[in-house]
Order: C-alpha cells, then sequence, then structure tokens
C-alpha cells in the first residue's frame, strides 16, 4: 500500500495584522503558524526558520530570531519565506507566507464650527473633519433643529436649532472601526447695534410651539445692554416673551403683571398682546439680558422688533416688584422694590391699553412708598408705572418700571344714587 508522509505546504495562508499608526509597519507572531506550517511532521524532530529571502532560506543564513513577534521591513505587504527539515531522514521543504499590513479605518480627526443662530447657510460635514476615509457614515447625536442629511453628510440650521454634535464611523471590517465628531455650536448673534426678533424674523410670524431662549451680551466690558421694543404682538394669554436679568432664565425676571395664563410651561409674568413691553436695561453684573420665548400649538402673531444697544451702566436703576394692595372704586395702594438709594419717586397709572410712559413723561412725585394714588374712576382698569429720582434732575431719562394691571371696584351706592347689581 502507498502511505502518504506529512510535509509543510508549498505556501501558507496569509497573516493580516491592522496597521493602527498608519505607517504599513505591524508586529506579526509567526511562532503561532508553526502547528499548520508543520503539517503533522513531529516538532521534537523537525527544525523550522524563517527567512526575508528564499536565497537565505535555501542556504539556512539570516534567520528571523523573534519570530513571536516580528515587524515587517517592507511597507503593508512582505512575504517571508519558510525552511524546515525532518532530521529523521535530512528531507528539506520549503514554504511562504505572506505578511499583510491591512490599513486601520481612519474616519479623520474631530473638527468644530460656531454659527450664528438662524444661519441658513448648509454645512458640509466632511468639510469639518480632517483626512477621513470614504465610505464611512454619519449620524446625529446630540441637538435638535435644522435639516441634517446623513446621506450627503450635510447641515442646513434654522432659526430655534441647538448645538450638535454629529459622528462619522468607518467600519473597520477585520480592524477596529473609527469615528470622528463634527460639533456645530449654534450661538446667538444678536449683539450691540443689531436687531433682536422673535424666531421668524422681522418679516414672518413666528411658529407654534415655540421654545426660543435668547442671551443679548455687549461686546465691550463693563457696558450694558439695552433693549428696546418697536413692535410687538403676541398672542395674548398664549404666547409670551419672558425677560430675565443676567445671562440665563435663572437669572432675576423681570416680570409683568401677567399671570402664566395658557402659556406652555406655566411661569407668570410674560409679556403678550400689542403692547410695547420696556425698554429693558440690564443690571447684571455682565451686563446681559436674557429672552425666553414661549407659544402654545395655535395661533400666532407677528412677533416683535427691537433694537440692541450697549452702553455704560446706570447710576439709578429702576424699580422693580410692583405690586398693587389695597383697591377701592377711587384709590389703590401702590409699591416696589427700590434698588438704588432713592427717597423719591414718580408715579403713574393709565388707563390699560394706553401707550406706556416715555422718559419725558411725568408723573406724582412722592416720597413714600407705598403710595396712595388717588383720583381714580370707578370699575376701570388701570396700568402702574414708577421710577426712581435718584438726583433732582434725573427724573428725564430714567426708565420706568411696569406695567402692573389692577382694576378698581364699582362705586358703592349713595344717597340719591342707584344700587345696582356688579354688571
Amino acid at each position: 500500500s502507498l502511505i502518504m508522509q506529512a510535509q509543510p505546504p508549498t505556501v501558507m495562508p496569509p497573516i493580516e495584522v491592522c496597521d493602527s499608526n498608519f505607517d504599513g509597519i505591524a508586529t506579526f507572531d509567526l511562532a503561532s503558524q508553526i502547528p499548520a506550517i508543520l503539517n503533522g511532521l513531529n516538532p521534537n524532530t523537525t527544525q523550522l526558520t524563517f527567512h526575508e529571502t528564499f536565497n537565505d532560506a535555501q542556504n539556512e543564513i539570516n534567520p528571523i530570531v523573534n519570530i513571536s513577534a516580528f515587524n515587517n521591513t517592507t511597507p503593508q505587504m512582505q512575504t517571508l519565506y519558510i525552511r524546515v527539515e525532518d532530521n529523521t531522514n535530512g528531507q528539506v521543504y520549503f514554504s511562504s507566507i505572506t505578511l499583510n499590513v491591512r490599513p486601520a479605518s481612519y474616519a479623520g480627526g474631530d473638527g468644530t464650527l460656531t454659527i450664528c443662530d438662524g444661519s441658513p447657510t448648509v454645512i458640509n460635514l466632511f468639510n469639518m473633519i480632517v483626512g477621513e476615509q470614504t465610505g464611512g457614515t454619519w449620524t446625529r447625536v446630540t441637538g435638535t433643529g435644522g435639516t441634517f442629511n446623513a446621506t450627503s453628510g450635510t447641515f442646513t440650521p434654522a432659526i430655534g436649532a441647538t448645538s450638535s454634535r454629529f459622528i462619522y464611523t468607518i467600519d473597520g471590517g477585520n480592524c477596529l472601526d473609527d469615528s470622528s465628531a463634527a460639533t456645530i455650536t449654534i450661538n446667538s448673534c444678536f449683539e450691540c447695534g443689531s436687531t433682536f426678533t422673535d424666531p421668524a424674523g422681522a418679516t414672518a410670524s413666528y411658529a407654534n410651539n415655540s421654545d426660543y431662549t435668547v442671551t443679548i451680551s455687549p461686546s465691550v466690558p463693563g457696558q450694558v445692554v439695552t433693549v428696546t421694543f418697536t413692535a410687538f404682538a403676541t398672542e395674548t394669554n398664549f404666547d409670551a416673551l419672558y425677560v430675565f436679568d443676567g445671562n440665563s432664565i435663572a437669572a432675576p425676571q423681570i416680570a409683568s403683571a401677567n399671570g402664566a395664563g395658557n402659556v406652555p410651561g406655566g411661569l407668570a409674568g410674560g409679556y403678550w398682546g400689542t403692547t410695547l413691553p420696556g425698554p429693558f436695561i440690564s443690571s447684571a453684573t455682565d451686563g446681559s439680558l436674557t429672552f425666553r420665548f414661549r407659544s402654545d400649538a395655535t395661533g400666532f402673531a407677528p412677533g416683535w422688533i427691537a433694537n440692541i444697544t450697549c452702553g455704560p451702566p446706570q447710576s439709578c436703576f429702576r424699580p422693580t416688584v410692583p405690586n398693587v394692595g389695597t383697591v377701592t372704586a377711587t384709590t389703590a395702594v401702590l409699591s416696589w422694590t427700590e434698588n438704588n438709594a432713592a427717597t423719591s419717586w414718580e408715579v403713574v397709572a393709565l388707563p390699560c391699553g394706553s401707550p406706556a410712559p416715555t422718559v419725558i413723561n411725568t408723573g406724582i412725585i412722592t416720597t413714600t412708598n407705598p403710595y396712595q394714588i388717588t383720583g381714580l374712576m370707578p370699575n376701570t382698569c388701570y396700568s402702574f408705572y414708577v421710577r426712581s429720582i435718584c438726583t433732582p434732575d434725573t427724573p428725564n431719562g430714567l426708565i420706568w418700571c411696569g406695567p402692573f394691571n389692577f382694576t378698581t371696584l364699582v362705586q358703592p351706592p349713595v344717597c340719591g344714587g342707584n344700587f345696582v347689581d356688579s354688571g
């Protein structure tokens, strides 16, 4: 009978190792291939060596010493030659094996970009990362709003969009996957000398379900922001603009007299309707103001337009927290919180819906707080405003605090008059 003797294969399957640093050089464990090379030969009676050239293998010279951690000397791909000698019969076999350094996946370097809120410019995310391989996929991991196209790797921001992070991932196959990040920071670009508008801009009505927050800060340290509205129209009781004296909605609120109404979030003190709010002047340390606009799911209006100016801080701040105490048919007790060292104030009560007082309007000067205003009409809605007089020559030019609305009571019956129901 014919007995087949074990012998090494002429060509071994290639070994692949991932290229972790993209230099084409990797470390190979040649010793792990010995059982497959021997292919049944007795390792105790067989001598096996690896060589970089076939000539070396034939002449049994220059064997590779560290076969457990061999670094290829030819980048990307190298063929090694194997000499196997069976000491029992003196038979010599030759084989070869190819070392492949597989390029690891590389998704490029991370990139960042800062844009203005509402910018319509299409952003190519591939332009934000550096040196990436093709064939990867994009995903959005944080942020909302705008239009993200994962196929083309583009992002189109829109008013109300938030800062976002996009991840580009390369499938590494036999090597590890790799990913990079494109981070887009969206900042409010409302600044000194510009115009502040609702989310839809100056020429369109705002959308339903808006939740829009803008912080306006002075560009020059030490200055303060003033926001003066020139147009204002929101859905009364349902859509409101909230104002905060600082750089976040956690800052003290500059509140109106309005309750929470039906505005999403349930916060009182928002501004709605068509009466111009403000002007608002920051008294925060950093001179900033923050505005938050909330609208419900139905109904909308043109929104607002306001001018942003910056300048030195006031030396005389307006009062805050206006309040109305006891109200009768012709009187009301008015109070406020003084934020200076003022000991006298101007007070005015106008029928609701009247234009707000300007800086040159004058009211009743009083040195008492609370102050009882008299001479009011019964069963009438009034808007109450107050401002501080820090020095005798400062009333004109100071900002009014208000409006705070209240309604006088029905005139009680008197001798010679009529007694009627409350309607």
